[in-house]
C-alpha cells in the first residue's frame, strides 16, 4: 500500500482546520481530524489560477527488493530516481494553491508516495485544505487524517509504476502568502519521496505563511534632497520574508503631475543593494518625488517616498570682477558667485585659470598651488592672481564650475596685464639751474601704453604745498607747460612730474605711477643780494662769496 502524508503538527490552535480533497469547487469534501475520506474524488486546477513560483528537485536513492533463490529470498538494492515539481498558484480569491507533481523514472521500482513536511510553524492562518486526487487514471482509495494538526495519509491502490509514470496533487489553502526563504535543513520546507522501502528528503520548497505585515522598503540613495545624476543608481531594500511579490519605482515632479514608472521588478532586495537604474536623459532638471512601492503575496504593500534633485547642468558662474577689457596689475582679485542649484550636495568644485592671448592656451591655474576650490561662493571673493612675474600683454581668464554629475559652466574674461610704470621725465630746465623770473618753458616726456594722466607741480618759495602747473591725459614729448613765475619771489623751487596709467593694481587699490622731481632757483644770476636787481652791492656780495671759498 502506498502512502502520501501532508502536513505535520499544525497545533491545537488549528483544531478547526479543514482538509478538502476536491475535483472541483462543487465536489469539495472535508477531511476532519481523525477521519477518513474514501474514495478521494478526482480534480483539476481551478479556473483562473495564476502560477507565481515553481521548483523542481531530482531524487536518487535506493530501495530494497528481493529475488528468489534456491536458498530463499535474497535482498537486493533497487535504484529509485525521478523528479518532484512544486508550483505555487494564486487563485481568483487571492488564496494560495500548491501543486505537487511526482515523476518516477525508475526502471525497477515503484514510488510509494511523498510526504510534505515543515508547514506546522508557518500555517496559523491555514484553516482548510483542498486536496485533489491524481489527475491520471490511477486512483486513490482513501485519505486519513490522524488528528487535529496531524499528518494526512493518502492510500493509493497502485503506486507510481516504474518506467516513467507520474502523479499530481493539489493542496488548496486559505493562506494568502507564501515564502521561499530557506530555514535550514533541520526545519526546511521538505518533501520526502518514498519507494520500495527507501526514501530521500528534498529541500527548499515554498510553504504557506501567516503574513499580516507589509513588505520592508527603504531608499538608501540618492540621498534625500540630494543631487541625482544620469544614469541614477537607486539603492535600498524591498523584501518580505513571508512572501514577496514585486516592487515598483516611480517618479513625479514636486510641482505636480502624474507618476511615471521607472520599472517593476519581481526579485526582492533584502539587503541594501541596487533597486533600479533611472535614465534621466529625457527628464528636465528639477525636484522630483521618488516613490518605491513593494507588494507581498498577501496583497499587502509598503510605500516610501523621498525627494531628489535631477541635476542636468551647473547653474551659476557670475564673475563680477574682473570684467572684459580691464587693465590689471599686481594682485588681481576675483569676485562673484559660483554655485549649483542644490547648494553643497551637488557642488563639486571650481577653478580659475589664465592663458596668454591670442593663442588662448594653455590654461594655467592662477595660483601657484594649482588649487581646486571645493566650496561654493555667493557674492564674495573667489580667489587671487599674482601677475607680478607675467609679461605685460593680453590674457584670457577662465572660471569654471563643476558639479558632482560632471556638468560644467564656464565664464571667460579677456584682460590686459600691465605691471610697467609710465615714463616721466623733465628735460628742461636743468636741475639746480637759476632761471630768471617770467614765463618758463618746461619740456619733458610722459609715455605709457595705457596712460591715464599726468600732472606737473611746484613747491617752494612762499608755499610748502604742491601747486599744479599743468596736467593732461595723453602721452607727451616736448613742451609740458609754460610756467609763469612773475610775482613769485626769487627763491629755490622744486618741480614734480607724476604720470599714472590705467592698470588696476593690487585689486584696484592703486595704479602704476612714476614720480620725478627737480630743483631750480628763480631769479637773476647777478642778483647776489636777492633784491631783484643787479647793482653795485651785488659785486661786494660776490667778492665776499669768492673770498670765503668752499670747504
Amino acid at each position: 500500500m502506498c502512502s502520501f502524508t501532508i502536513g505535520r503538527g499544525l497545533g491545537t490552535s488549528m483544531a478547526a482546520a479543514m482538509v478538502l480533497f476536491v475535483g472541483s469547487m462543487a465536489s469539495a469534501a472535508p477531511l476532519i481530524p481523525g477521519g477518513t475520506l474514501s474514495p478521494i474524488p478526482g480534480a483539476s486546477l481551478p479556473a483562473g489560477a495564476v502560477q507565481e513560483w515553481s521548483k523542481t528537485s531530482t531524487f536518487d536513492f535506493f530501495g530494497q527488493g528481493f529475488v528468489n533463490t534456491p536458498n530463499g529470498p535474497l535482498p537486493i538494492l533497487i535504484p529509485m530516481d525521478g523528479t518532484v515539481t512544486q508550483r505555487v498558484y494564486r487563485l481568483t480569491d487571492n488564496t494560495i494553491l500548491f501543486s505537487y507533481s511526482v515523476s518516477n523514472a525508475s526502471s525497477s521500482g515503484d514510488v510509494d508516495g511523498i510526504t510534505v513536511n515543515d508547514w506546522d510553524s508557518y500555517t496559523t492562518d491555514l484553516t482548510s485544505f483542498n486536496g485533489v486526487a491524481p489527475i491520471t487514471s490511477q486512483s486513490v482509495s482513501s485519505a486519513t487524517r490522524s488528528n487535529s494538526g496531524g499528518p494526512i495519509e493518502l492510500n493509493w491502490s497502485t503506486g507510481l509504476n516504474f518506467g516513467a509514470s507520474s502523479r499530481a496533487l493539489y493542496i488548496r489553502t486559505n493562506a494568502t502568502a507564501y515564502s521561499t526563504s530557506s530555514r535550514g535543513l533541520s526545519a526546511d520546507s521538505r518533501i520526502t519521496v518514498a519507494g520500495e522501502g527507501g526514501s530521500q528528503a528534498l529541500y527548499g520548497f515554498a510553504y504557506p505563511v501567516e503574513d499580516s505585515t507589509p513588505p520592508v522598503v527603504s531608499i538608501a540613495s540618492p540621498n534625500a534632497l540630494g543631487a541625482t545624476c544620469n544614469p541614477a543608481t537607486i539603492t535600498g531594500t524591498a523584501f518580505d520574508p513571508n512572501g514577496f511579490d514585486s516592487y515598483e519605482l516611480e517618479f513625479q515632479p514636486t510641482s505636480g503631475g502624474s507618476w511615471t514608472s521607472i520599472g517593476t521588478f519581481s526579485t526582492q532586495v533584502s539587503s541594501t543593494g541596487t533597486l533600479a537604474t533611472w535614465n534621466t536623459a529625457s527628464v528636465a532638471q528639477g525636484w522630483y518625488f521618488l516613490r518605491l512601492t513593494a507588494f507581498n503575496t498577501s496583497g499587502l504593500s509598503s510605500i516610501v517616498t523621498t525627494v531628489v534633485f535631477v541635476d542636468k547642468q551647473f547653474d551659476t558662474v557670475d564673475l563680477r570682477a574682473p570684467q572684459t577689457g580691464n587693465i590689471l596689475g599686481g594682485t588681481v582679485c576675483f569676485d562673484g558667485t559660483v554655485s549649483d542649484g542644490v547648494g553643497t550636495s551637488s557642488f563639486a568644485n571650481y577653478t580659475i585659470n589664465y592663458a596668454p592671448l591670442p593663442a588662448g592656451s594653455p590654461f594655467v591655474a592662477v595660483d601657484s598651488g594649482n588649487v581646486t576650490y571645493t566650496t561654493p561662493i555667493v557674492n564674495d571673493g573667489l580667489g587671487g592672481w599674482n601677475t607680478g612675474s607675467l609679461a605685460d600683454g593680453s590674457y584670457r581668464l577662465r572660471v569654471r564650475g563643476t558639479d558632482v554629475c560632471g556638468n560644467t559652466r564656464t565664464v571667460t574674461r579677456d584682460v590686459t596685464v600691465d605691471n610697467t610704470r609710465p615714463i616721466a621725465l623733465i628735460s628742461s630746465p636743468t636741475a639746480c639751474s637759476r632761471i630768471a623770473p617770467g614765463l618758463i618753458t618746461i619740456n619733458g616726456v610722459v609715455n605709457d601704453a595705457n596712460i591715464s594722466g599726468w600732472v606737473l607741480q611746484y613747491t617752494g618759495g612762499p608755499t610748502n604745498t604742491w601747486v599744479s602747473i599743468a596736467s593732461g591725459t595723453t602721452n607727451m614729448n616736448g613742451t609740458l607747460a609754460q610756467w609763469n613765475t612773475s610775482g613769485l619771489p626769487n627763491c629755490a623751487y622744486t618741480l614734480r612730474l607724476i604720470a599714472s596709467d590705467r592698470s588696476a593694481v593690487n585689486c584696484g587699490g592703486t595704479t602704476n605711477q612714476t614720480e620725478v622731481t627737480m630743483g631750480l632757483n628763480l631769479g637773476c644770476a647777478a642778483d647776489f643780494d636777492l633784491n631783484g636787481v643787479a647793482g653795485t652791492n651785488d659785486i661786494f656780495e660776490f667778492l665776499n662769496a669768492w673770498f670765503a671759498g668752499c670747504p
